[in-house]
Parts: C-alpha cells; structure tokens; sequence
C-alpha cells in the first residue's frame, strides 16, 4: 500500500487566518494600514461628537476629523490618499456633518492637490507635512465659512469662531501628526525621497 501522507499545510493545520488568505507579508501590513486607518478614523469621529464638540476656542469649534483625513491625505500618496479621503468624507457627509458634500469635496480635492505638491516639490519631513495640512485645513475653513455666509447659516461677525476652530484643528493635526505616520508606513512606502 502507497499511502500518501499529508502535509500540516493541506491539512489546514499551523497556518494563520491571514496565511489562509494567501497573502504575502507585504498584503497583509498593507491590509493591517487600512484597516488601522479606518479604525482611528472612527475612533477620531467619534471622539470629535462626544468630546471635542464641547470645546470652543473663541466660541469655535474644532473639527478634528477634518484635521485627521487631511493629514492621513497629505502623508500617503495623492491616489491612496484621495480614496481614502473620499471614502471616510463620504461617511462623514452621510453622518451628518454641517456643508458635508462642499466639506467632503474641499478635503478630498485640496488633500490631493497638496499632497501630489509636497511629493513633487518638497521634502518628506515634518514641518513640509505640517504647512501642507494647515494650508489645506485652512482653505477648508476658509470655502466652508464663505458658503455659510453666502447660505445665511453663519454671520461676518462670527469670524473669530471660525479661527479658533481653525487654530483648535491645527493644534490637532500636530497631535495626530505621529499616528497617523506611523499608521501609513505600515506596509511600506512607494514613494522615496
């Protein structure tokens, strides 16, 4: 008799649920950074309706979650970073944001926009990926506001709310700066420089 004997692999037996996927290593950082994203993301919306919306700075509010796609949007590369920032603004605008659509639209165009800048012209560090993000959080502020004061949601003399919020996002984006680096490295870096 020529019995075949089995391996621990076609047993199904010393394998992980990822290696039962079949991904290679590189696939699954990649899918942990996604899935990572997401989560924090989550985890900042939801920190952003039950904390953060009571905090005011000169009777503004900040908007973190606005803070967080940007940030993730500037630091992974213009196409990823584009969907991932369409994908969760589209969340975000079906949750009910206030100017969702014209938000979702400011942050995914202008994410990607400073993004493919910051790689073509500038260097890969902090302060680059900072001053992009603060510019793209600035020029969100700045076309959300102008809606609401054309829409008649918001008054002219509302303005220093709308900076406050502003410097409460920024401050943000510099405390989320280091998670949201260390998330999007996970699985490698396509772009070196």
């Amino acid at each position: 008799m020529n019995k075949r004997r089995l391996s621990k692999l076609e047993q199904g037996q010393g394998t992980t649920v990822f290696g039962r996927l079949l991904l290679t290593r590189r696939q699954c950082r990649n899918l942990l950074k996604w899935v990572l994203l997401a989560l924090g993301y989550l985890a900042v919306q939801v920190l952003q309706d039950v904390a953060i919306s009571r905090v005011r700075l000169f009777g503004g509010c900040p908007d973190v979650t606005v803070a967080y796609l940007l940030l993730a949007c500037v630091l992974l590369d213009p196409d990823r970073g584009g969907l991932f920032a369409l994908c969760a603004g589209v969340f975000r605008s079906l949750s009910g944001a206030v100017l969702g659509p014209v938000s979702l639209a400011v942050i995914t165009i202008s994410g990607v926009f400073l993004s493919a800048f910051r790689r073509a012209y500038l260097r890969r560090r902090f302060r680059t990926e900072l001053l992009c993000c603060w510019l793209g959080l600035a020029v969100h502020k700045a076309v959300v506001y102008g809606l609401g004061l054309f829409l008649g949601y918001t008054a002219l003399a509302r303005w220093p709310s709308a900076v406050g919020g502003l410097v409460g996002e920024m401050a943000a984006c510099a405390l989320l700066y280091p998670v949201v680096n260390a998330t999007g490295n996970l699985g490698g870096e396509p772009w070196n420089g």
